[in-house]
């Protein structure tokens, strides 16, 4: 069993340093005059956590924001596709997902309608469940203060709140992970039965089947298990190692198997070039190699769309520090078993298998916070062996830049704003109005577009171009001498120079009327503005073929795709 205590017995903590044996301070004393135990005080503090992380979750279910564009692509499949064609047939628009996952969101469709908030319940559940779930993990892996300290770290934790109310499998990831962690814990402490592996097992083929990233989770807490019974043969090892861990392998095969089917070659080219950052560049070199980890890793905690910690290569430390630690007061296991995940995906990028990139590695997030913790702790522990209130002001000074983070951007978070755009034309539009959507816009004018009038056949989109800005200015051409053109905008990163291309041609040989620009702390402002486009002299000021433009940048080559029409919800 996981020993339950890091100070050691002969009057030393893990530290080193003396403990206080203090007793009571006279026969007479009473339980009833004593004072709150630390383990009662914590609880209750453990308690208050797991409620507020509740209500940060809830509170995010229903602000009723707005899908983001990927949200909107993957809702066209679900709402629109029968449940056959929807698990057994690769997904439209460039979508993933594993089919246990689009089983649920379908059925809450059917019996809740196809709104946001149906398509947002099931994350929803996920995010609550992985909430309790991560206390309970903390708490058996790790102990008293580092406990406490990494369910606040999860509690507040930005993409566990936002993602918890997201129409897409990323929360799903989340709970996943710590899911699996758990049943690897109970497999090692205990002495399991025949049937406790063989339930441990299937328990782990049902939760794949609602995460594609199960498979490395269970990769690398399949390979901890085989190795921690290779290094002491301890037969009570020998059932998950012969049992859960071959059904484990089986079924990341066959999910590997069906990932690869879910997949045309198209989207498949897709997915590489779009997640091309998560990949080890080739060829290997230790040096940049070495960085491009490092990077990657500081990547989850300092990424806007991650964790938002500021100074974020301190907290790379810190997890190391406390991983270090884990190893130490748990004989590696525990370390193996957070690590493991973070290792195995690492090691994926490298061979070029999964990237190691943004909302594809939340699930790593829950095991390396349980890392943060443990270095906090252990950096607390050991600077209370100069002063006893120093310990406590290390943790207040390390929790100061997560705290930071939530206050700087507190919750409910809106990744875009497409319905406070769309609802401001709606009210400013006027008959007889021409619109134009920039082509990075096409998931605002298809999914929310008829919600506010804005119907098919009332606008026309833009062209996508890789190799030349110039086209998207021919488009804006086909409306010179229109008094009234409203221009919609999004922001995906991979057009913002066509679209600064088109918004300054347009400030060029126009006059910019109205409008409204909407930015969020996860993305670029999503506008919509309106140009008189028929005053003859700043007309004859510039054209599409004399307007200075720049060359695109590799990195920021739009890889064009096709997109849903408007009547994308009947295919």
């Amino acid at each position: 069993m996981l020993e339950r205590q890091w100070a050691a017995h002969d009057g030393q903590s893990s530290h080193g340093c003396p403990m206080s044996h203090a007793g009571p301070t006279s026969d007479t004393d009473t339980v009833r005059d004593a004072p709150p135990s630390p383990r009662s005080r914590r609880s209750a503090v453990m308690i208050g956590l797991l409620a507020i992380g509740a209500a940060l979750r809830l509170w995010q279910y229903a602000s009723d924001m707005s899908f983001w564009r990927d949200e909107i692509a993957l809702a066209h499949n679900i709402v629109g596709r029968p449940l056959r064609r929807l698990l057994l047939e690769p997904l439209a628009f460039d979508q993933v997902a594993p089919q246990g996952f689009l089983l649920v969101q379908k059925l809450a469709v059917m019996v809740l309608g196809p709104s946001e908030l149906a398509l947002r319940l099931f994350p929803l559940l996920c995010g609550l469940a992985a909430l309790v779930l991560f206390w309970r993990l903390a708490e058996r892996i790790l102990e008293g203060r580092a406990a406490l300290v990494a369910v606040a770290l999860f509690t507040f934790g930005i993409p566990f709140i936002r993602y918890a109310a997201e129409a897409k499998q990323y929360g799903v990831d989340i709970a996943a992970t710590v899911a699996l962690m758990l049943l690897a814990v109970g497999l090692i402490e205990r002495q399991p039965t025949a049937r406790q592996c063989v339930a441990s097992g299937l328990a782990g083929i049902v939760i794949m089947s609602f995460s594609q990233a199960a498979v490395l989770v269970m990769a690398g807490l399949g390979t901890v298990l085989a190795a921690h019974w290779l290094a002491g043969r301890d037969r009570r090892m020998l059932c998950p190692v012969v049992i859960t861990v071959p059904l484990w392998a089986a079924a990341s095969l066959a999910a590997l198997v069906v990932a690869r089917r879910s997949m045309t070659p198209d989207t498949q080219a897709y997915m590489y070039w779009f997640w091309r950052e998560g990949f080890l560049p080739l060829p290997p070199n230790p040096g940049p190699s070495l960085f491009w980890i490092w990077d990657r890793v500081r990547q989850v905690f300092g990424h806007s769309w991650m964790l938002r910690y500021p100074w974020p290569e301190l907290y790379v430390v810190v997890m190391l520090v406390g991983f270090v630690a884990l190893w130490g007061r748990r004989r590696g296991v525990v370390a193996l078993m957070s690590v493991a995940p973070l290792a195995v995906t690492l090691l994926a990028a490298s061979v070029h298998q999964y990237p190691f990139d943004r909302r594809l590695i939340l699930f790593l997030v829950p095991g390396v916070l349980l890392g943060v913790a443990a270095g906090i702790d252990w950096l607390a522990g050991a600077s209370a062996c100069w002063h006893r209130g120093l310990g406590a002001a290390v943790v207040m000074v390390l929790l100061l830049p997560p705290a930071y983070a939530m206050v700087k951007t507190p919750p409910p978070y809106h990744v875009v704003k497409y319905k406070s755009v769309l609802e401001y034309l709606q009210a400013h539009r006027r008959p007889g109005d021409a619109v134009f959507v920039i082509h990075d816009a096409w998931a605002a004018a298809t999914y929310y577009g008829p919600r506010y009038g804005l119907h098919q056949g009332e606008w026309v989109l833009g062209v996508c171009n890789r190799n030349d800005i110039r086209p998207y200015l021919h488009e804006i051409d086909r409306f010179r001498g229109t008094p009234r053109l409203w221009v919609l905008t999004s922001s995906g990163p991979q057009t913002r120079r066509p679209r600064d291309a088109v918004q300054r041609y347009l400030a060029a040989i126009g006059i910019r009327r109205e409008g409204i620009s909407v930015a969020t702390p996860f993305n670029e402002p999503v506008s919509v503005t309106l140009y008189d486009l028929s005053d003859p002299t700043r007309l004859r000021s510039a054209s599409a073929e004399t307007f200075p433009v720049e060359a695109f940048i590799d990195s920021l080559r739009p890889f064009c795709r096709d997109v849903m029409p408007a009547n994308a919800q009947n295919r």
